[in-house]
């Protein structure tokens, strides 16, 4: 018999298999982590790709404004902001005429307390600190070349030094996080945004860079706005920092998202018959478990079935997330954001990955947390006992089915490869 575990909430569920079954587990082997976390974002800022030192684009300048994520990006502010903080000093900009500005797009805004621990108490009380609002203070910087009005935060527009920060990780729609992601759509307008997310398309995949609308206009407002210096990092799935990237904001960007490739891609030879996808550690509702369901629609078999494990708890975690997976199919749900675009567009994003995927295979549930019949009003099948469903699965597919097990398919990056 071969026997595997793989993660449900705290504990595992062990799976067995017949000796001489078709069955791959693949997962991510961590890298190992950079020993000192200072020394590696200055020496990416003292050697920056395709610009010159920020303390010397800074030179001359009087003002400058740093976009930074929300409380839902993970980057290191803490460490980053204290190092760019000295090279624009080192260029003789003050303190008194930095402004940092919190990009959360449309998410809703964070607490002072939030705030304080994300960029640290010192530098609250030193430097100004914004949070965009997407409705207000906005210049228009003209149209990207697929004609979308690009609207970005006013503060930011009119700085004479303009600096992003982000930790990159793949991304269902952008390819991948951070680059220009922070002021588009971190500090755009709610138009923008929305006219720059319902550019998604049914083949894209996560991780996908080339042929890619969403990243294109990224970039370009990027460069509309004269983004002069990014600092990104890449992390691995425990958050312990692998690689610091300081300069362009998309030659910088483009070598960090090389490492992150690297990093979190799973190589698979063959699409599967039957997938089993474990959620962990985005497994306490259901709307941060389905973020597996997005990381393999590259990878998936017309009419294979896919398992998806996690306990999910707190339910489905969203009841708009309900109502636009109640949606007959993934173009109805981009339709009903445009007939509602103050409805939660974010949310409806998630419903359409998931929807891209029940269109192509059959999903079954494993989970405590979700009801049979809340299943099955978002399209989905429940499995109350795994070791049943996953034979069940197998033999409807026959003697040559491929079964695949993703341990940790929320933080993986699966890649389809030949040979």
């Amino acid at each position: 018999m071969i026997r595997t575990r793989i993660p449900y909430g705290k504990r595992t569920v062990t799976l067995t298999f017949k000796r001489g079954s078709s069955v791959c587990v693949c997962d991510i082997s961590e890298a190992v982590g950079v020993k000192d976390k200072t020394r590696a974002i200055r020496e990416a800022m003292l050697n920056p790709i395709g610009t010159p030192r920020l303390s010397e684009i800074a030179k001359g300048k009087k003002t400058a404004a740093i976009a930074i994520s929300d409380f839902s990006r993970s980057t290191l502010d803490r460490d980053i902001l204290p190092e760019v903080l000295r090279e624009l000093n080192v260029g003789c900009i003050e303190a008194s005429n930095i402004t940092i500005i919190i990009g959360g797009g449309l998410h809703a805004k964070m607490k002072l307390r939030e705030i304080r621990a994300k960029v640290g108490e010192r530098i609250v009380r030193t430097v100004r600190v914004l949070q965009h609002d997407a409705k207000r203070n906005l210049e228009f910087l003209g149209k990207s070349k697929f004609g979308n009005e690009i609207w970005i935060n006013r503060v930011m527009a009119n700085a004479d030094v303009k600096i992003a920060l982000g930790d990159i990780v793949p991304h269902p729609y952008a390819g991948f996080s951070a680059g220009g992601k922070a002021v588009m759509p971190g500090l755009a307008g709610r138009d923008t945004i929305i006219q720059n997310h319902l550019m998604v398309k049914p083949d894209l995949n996560i991780g996908q860079m080339e042929n890619n609308p969403v990243r294109e206009e990224i970039d370009e407002a990027a460069r509309m706005l004269d983004l002069d210096f990014i600092v990104n990092t890449v992390q691995n799935s425990k958050g312990m920092l692998l690689k610091v990237v300081a300069g362009d904001s998309i030659e910088a960007h483009r070598e960090g998202v090389r490492v992150c490739a690297n990093t979190y891609a799973i190589k698979v030879k063959t699409r599967p018959d039957v997938l089993v996808a474990s959620a962990f550690p985005y497994d306490h509702d259901f709307y941060y478990a389905s973020k597996p369901l997005e990381n393999i629609r590259g990878i998936l078999k017309e009419g294979s079935t896919v398992i998806l494990v996690s306990p999910c708890k707190g339910g489905i975690g969203s009841k708009d997330l309900a109502y636009f997976l109640s949606r007959p199919t993934s173009e109805s749900i981009l339709d009903s954001i445009k007939q509602n675009p103050n409805r939660n567009l974010v949310t409806a994003l998630v419903a359409y990955q998931i929807a891209l995927v029940r269109e192509r295979v059959d999903v079954v549930a494993y989970s405590q947390g979700l009801r049979a019949r809340t299943l099955q009003k978002i399209g989905f099948k429940k499995s109350n006992n795994l070791q049943e469903t996953v034979d069940a699965a197998i033999a409807a597919h026959g003697r040559s089915c491929e079964t695949l097990i993703l341990p940790h398919a929320a933080t993986s990056m699966p890649v389809l490869v030949s040979g």
